[in-house]
């Protein structure tokens, strides 16, 4: 079972512009197209056309390993502001989080592990209920055809 379509997007949608913010705000840039996806305990994120001006200016003139070194430093460098701003979408701890950016295809992938598997609101606005996640690329088809 997947989440439904309003607890997927009560979590996208603010983490969407977020990262849009923080890539205007710190990289005076604006990636393309962000896609987020949830499971159990883990957040994917994919982020199009995250290569600034400066590296794509790097990368024209042949200065692929200077333009590697740059984008290496601000991965650095976002990486706490990244955190921070996940963990206070989810309102869960991330423990681990793995962030890299194939220059060459302009994309940026962002792997976000929480302690814990998020908590949403139940629709009455009581307590906050555990979803489903998505369902494990490895589970069994079930061979129904209304999804």
């Amino acid at each position: 079972m997947s989440y439904p379509i309003e607890l997927r997007q009560q979590l996208t949608h603010p983490l969407q512009e977020k990262l849009q913010a923080l890539y205007q705000t710190q990289l005076g840039h604006q990636p393309s197209k962000i896609t987020c996806q949830l499971f159990d305990k883990t957040l994917a994120i994919v982020i199009k056309d995250p290569v600034t001006q400066l590296e794509k200016l790097l990368l024209a003139n042949g200065q692929q390993d200077l333009a590697q070194r740059v984008r290496t430093s601000l991965e650095k460098l976002l990486r706490p502001q990244l955190k921070s701003m996940i963990e206070q979408v989810v309102h869960v701890d991330v423990v681990d989080l793995m962030v890299d950016t194939h220059l060459h295809t302009n994309h940026t992938s962002i792997i976000a592990v929480f302690a814990d598997a998020p908590q949403f609101p139940t629709p009455n606005g009581s307590s906050p209920n555990r979803v489903e996640p998505f369902p494990s690329p490895n589970a069994a088809f079930n061979g129904d055809d209304d999804e």
